[in-house]
């Protein structure tokens, strides 16, 4: 068993690799490199074709053919650690292509062999001689509690391994780990752990996390083959949420876009996940509508402190996990509702904060279109996915011109200074004077866009605050948190 380690000598097999191929496109002297570093280090057993380093199940094969094979069969990449391997090998294919260009070949020759010289004998090794299997992960965990500590799911594997109570329990746990790895990869791996135990149990911090689930085997007796198999049910409802599946999340698919891509609002998944579990696909829908409602009002509106916006998200998240099943669906939606209602902002609050709201290009993209089509309503739907934000106030300004305003970039992404207008009309009218856009205003087809001219027949500051407090009468009627 590879006790620790195992980044560093795959990297030096990836490197390894890298002076082998070089050196077979390098001649006679250059095949006979490349023949010795792949019988002497990368196979363990040419007869059989063994080779030393064995990885993980999910990426054995993969290595086995783009890096260890001689010559390597390329196979495509599915999985993040495997696009890993495959730049890890082409970073020092560069690199050590850069070193040797313009040498000689003998000079070419030499520098790869004291490459592979180098590898070869000036990393040192520490054997640990253990009983069992249970003291081999005592001794991973105590040596990554040193310097700079090994990521959660690293850990945490190492945990539950270690207190499986089999080699068939431990079989289990690898099998439903490596099914969350290819749901969530290694990449995001942090971060749903976190959110799933937020989901399940409450607000915790990323730096007690590992702490925190461990503490949980003492303290409540959890089984770690029955957490590698809550672990694995769901990743499958995270990947479903960051991928946008429609075949899982049904009428909710456009509520959480924008939650998650336009609103960025990562710190509702843990409440999705949660309704994900307990509701069906209507009242799943409502929550979503629910989440983009306080997160509008509150946040981003109202600007209040966004951390008790996260308390509140996470105390529904675990209320509702914790949701007698025989509640009915409405029973469910009320318990979120009731720790949404805690922070939601009234409306004289949201009419009057609304002044200074700015938003950012993704946050435009949902708010001013949404609001667009409140408006809208009453006259004929139009087709807003045609539609381009448009800053009244350009951000771009030729010198000399909008001469009005004191300090424009204050005013840019300020609520009230933006609007939408069809794409070919935003492309016609650029950076124009308000008198040149007010022309191209008025033949839009989207009423707040239109009927700019008829309530600001000159763009100024004040009429940007105008504008914002037009915007929070139609949003607040859009944006209930009911």
């Amino acid at each position: 068993m590879l006790l620790d380690g195992q980044q560093r000598l795959t990297t030096i097999t990836i490197l390894l690799a890298v002076i082998r191929d070089i050196a077979r496109i390098n001649g006679a002297p250059g095949s006979d490199l490349a023949r010795d570093i792949q019988r002497d280090f990368i196979l363990l057993d040419e007869d059989r074709a063994v080779f030393s380093l064995q990885l993980g199940t999910l990426d054995a094969d993969f290595f086995k053919n783009n890096i260890q094979s001689d010559p390597p069969n390329n196979t495509k990449a599915t999985l993040r650690s495997q696009k890993l391997l495959l730049d890890t090998y082409k970073f020092f294919r560069v690199q050590v292509e850069n070193k040797i260009q313009g040498l000689t070949l003998e000079n070419t020759i030499r520098y790869l062999k004291k490459l592979k010289n180098t590898l070869a004998e000036r990393i040192k090794m520490v054997g640990i001689e253990v009983n069992s299997e249970d003291e081999a992960f005592q001794i991973f965990e105590t040596l990554n509690d040193r310097g700079l500590r090994l990521s959660v799911h690293d850990l945490l594997l190492n945990f539950l391994m270690q207190k499986a109570d089999s080699d068939q329990a431990r079989q289990r746990i690898r099998t439903n780990w490596n099914k969350v790895i290819e749901n969530v990869g290694l990449r995001k791996m942090g971060n749903f752990l976190r959110f799933m135990w937020v989901s399940h149990y409450g607000d915790i911090k990323s730096q007690a996390l590992y702490r925190e689930i461990r503490a949980s085997f003492t303290n409540d007796g959890r089984n770690p083959v029955e957490f590698a198999v809550l672990c694995a049910e769901e990743s499958t409802n995270y990947k479903a949420l960051l991928d946008l599946d429609s075949n899982v999340l049904k009428g909710s698919i456009p509520y959480i876009r924008y939650l998650i891509r336009n609103l960025d609002s990562d710190r509702s998944i843990p409440v999705l996940l949660s309704g994900m579990s307990k509701l069906n696909e209507n009242s799943l829908e409502k929550l979503a509508k629910l989440c983009i409602d306080i997160t509008v009002r509150h946040s981003i509106i109202a600007q209040q402190d966004p951390s008790r916006l996260e308390a509140a998200m996470y105390k529904a998240a675990k209320s509702l996990r914790a949701a007698p099943n025989n509640l009915s669906e409405n029973q469910k939606i009320s318990i979120v509702k009731e720790e949404f209602n805690r922070i939601n902002p009234a409306n004289d609050v949201i009419l009057s904060q609304i002044i200074h709201t700015e938003l950012n290009r993704d946050q435009a993209s949902y708010i001013i279109k949404a609001i667009a089509e409140k408006a809208q309503s009453q006259y004929g739907n139009i087709d807003l996915s045609e539609y381009t934000i448009e800053h009244i106030l350009p951000r771009n300004r030729e010198e000399g011109t909008w001469e009005g305003f004191q300090e424009p970039d204050l005013h840019i992404w300020n609520i009230g200074n933006l609007t939408v207008l069809e794409g070919t009309l935003n492309r016609r009218e650029g950076n124009n004077e308000y008198a040149d856009k007010l022309r191209t205003y008025a033949e839009s087809d989207a009423i707040i866009t239109r009927d700019i001219a008829h309530y600001h027949p000159e763009w100024s500051a004040a009429s940007i605050e105008a504008r914002a407090r037009y915007y929070g009468g139609i949003a607040v009627r859009i944006w209930t948190g009911d």
